[in-house]
C-alpha cells in the first residue's frame, strides 16, 4: 500500500496542527515498514536541507514542489489537472491540516482537529475563517473519510456538517512524556526570566477561544480574597489580544501579570517546572496539550470542564465554568490551600499521560490507513 501525505504542515515551525502533523509524520514510517509513504512538500521560503524531518526511511519518498500552494493551486484548477501529477500514484492521500488540494482519484482521509472556528465566529479573523470553511467545504463533497482528535470534535463535526458517525475516526494527539523527563533529569538551564515569588501559570494563543478575559477576572478575585500569588500567561500574540492588555491596565494588574509572548523551549520548560499551579480557562479545545504539559512537570492542573478537556484530563484536574469567573477562582484557591489535594493532582496527572505517545498517535492512524484500504478492496 502507498499512502501520499502533504506533509508541508509539518516542516513548519509551529504548536498545534503543526506539531501533530510533525510529529505523527516522524513516526509513521517507523511503526509502518509496511506502508511506503510518499511526504509531499509544497515550497516554503526557507527550505533545509534533505529531509524536512531530518528522517531518512526505506519506506519514505519525499517530493518538493518549487511553488507555493496559493500559486500553484489555482494554476492546477485552471488546467483541471491535480497534484498527483506530481507525487505520482498512491492508493491513500491525507491531509493533517484543513488545507484542502486537489489530488488524484486516490482515498482521501482528510483532518479537522476541531470546530473551535464555528462555534466561536469571533475567535478569529472573517478570511481566516472564511478560508477555512472553503476548505472544509471542498474535503465534504471528496473525502472518503475524516479524522479528528476527540469525541467532542466529532461531535461537533457530526452536528455542524451532518457527517456520518462511520465516516469519522479518532486518533488522539500524543505527548512525549519520555522526553519531559529526561529534561527534568538532566535540570533546566538558568534563564533571563525571573519571577520573584508562586505563580499561576496558563499557556496558549492570545485568543478570545482561550478565556484571557475569564482568567484575568478570576484572578482580581484571587487577589481581593487577599491570596498572594502573580499571574503568568505564556503564548503568541493573537486575535483580539489587545482586549487582554486593555482588562490588565484598567483592572490595576500592571504589577501583578506577566505576558510572555516570545520565549524558547528552554524558558517555557524553566516556567512550567516552577508554577505553583496550572490553570487553563480554555472556552473550546479540539485536544488541549499545555495540560498534559503542566501535568509532566508535576504541577496541579485546574482546567475548563467543556469540549474535550475532560476527555483528555480525566479525574486528574480540577474543573470549572469557564463562563463562571467566582468559580475559577474558588477552584484555583482550593488548590492553593489544601496540600493533599495537590499532591492527588500531580499523581493523577502523571498516570493520565500513560494514555498518550505520539508513536501511538502513529500507529492508530496507520491501523486506520490499513482499514480503509482494505474495505475499499
Amino acid at each position: 500500500m502507498r499512502v501520499c501525505v502533504y506533509a508541508t504542515p509539518a516542516s513548519i515551525r509551529g504548536a498545534g496542527i503543526n506539531r501533530f502533523s510533525r510529529m505523527v509524520l516522524t513516526y509513521l514510517p517507523e511503526v509502518a515498514p509496511d506502508i511506503e509513504f510518499i511526504y509531499y512538500y509544497y515550497y516554503l521560503p526557507i527550505r533545509s536541507k534533505g529531509s524536512r524531518l531530518r528522517i531518512k526511511r526505506p519506506n519514505l519518498r519525499e517530493v518538493f514542489m518549487p511553488m507555493p500552494s496559493r500559486v500553484l493551486e489555482p494554476v492546477l484548477r485552471g488546467l483541471g489537472i491535480n497534484n498527483s501529477l506530481f507525487y505520482g500514484k498512491a492508493d491513500i492521500f491525507y491531509i493533517p491540516d484543513y488545507r484542502f488540494i486537489e489530488i488524484g482519484d486516490e482515498l482521501l482521509l482528510y483532518t479537522i482537529h476541531d470546530l473551535s472556528f464555528v462555534r466561536f465566529d469571533d475567535i478569529l479573523p472573517k478570511d481566516t475563517i472564511s478560508w477555512l470553511l472553503i476548505n472544509i467545504r471542498r474535503a465534504l463533497n471528496r473525502a472518503d473519510h475524516f479524522i479528528t482528535v476527540s469525541e467532542s470534535s466529532k461531535r461537533d463535526i457530526i452536528e455542524y456538517f451532518g457527517v456520518s458517525d462511520e465516516k469519522i475516526s479518532i486518533v488522539y494527539a500524543g505527548f512525549e512524556i519520555d522526553y519531559v523527563e529526561m529534561k527534568l533529569e538532566s535540570g533546566v538551564e538558568e534563564s533571563d526570566i525571573c519571577i520573584d515569588g508562586d505563580y499561576i501559570l496558563s499557556v496558549g494563543t492570545l485568543n478570545p477561544n482561550k478565556n484571557y478575559i475569564g482568567l484575568l477576572k478570576a484572578y482580581k478575585i484571587i487577589l481581593d480574597r487577599g491570596y498572594d500569588i502573580r499571574l503568568v500567561i505564556v503564548g503568541r500574540m493573537g486575535w483580539k489580544s489587545e482586549e487582554i492588555f486593555n482588562l490588565i491596565e484598567d483592572s490595576g494588574l500592571t504589577d501583578r501579570v506577566i505576558i510572555l509572548t516570545d520565549v524558547s523551549d528552554r524558558e517555557l520548560k524553566m516556567l512550567y517546572r516552577n508554577a505553583h499551579l496550572f490553570v487553563f480557562p480554555s472556552f473550546y479545545e479540539g485536544f488541549g496539550i499545555p495540560p498534559l504539559e503542566a501535568s509532566a512537570y508535576n504541577i496541579p492542573v485546574v482546567c475548563s470542564g467543556v469540549s474535550s478537556l475532560p476527555e483528555v484530563m480525566g479525574d486528574s484536574a480540577l474543573y470549572f465554568d469557564p463562563y463562571e469567573p467566582e468559580d475559577m477562582a474558588d477552584k484555583v484557591i482550593m488548590v492553593i490551600e489544601d496540600t493533599s489535594l495537590r499532591k492527588r493532582l500531580i499523581g493523577l496527572g502523571r498516570e493520565n499521560l500513560k494514555r498518550f505517545s505520539w508513536k501511538k498517535t502513529a500507529s492508530s492512524l496507520a491501523s486506520l490507513f490499513r482499514t480503509i484500504y482494505d474495505e475499499s478492496h
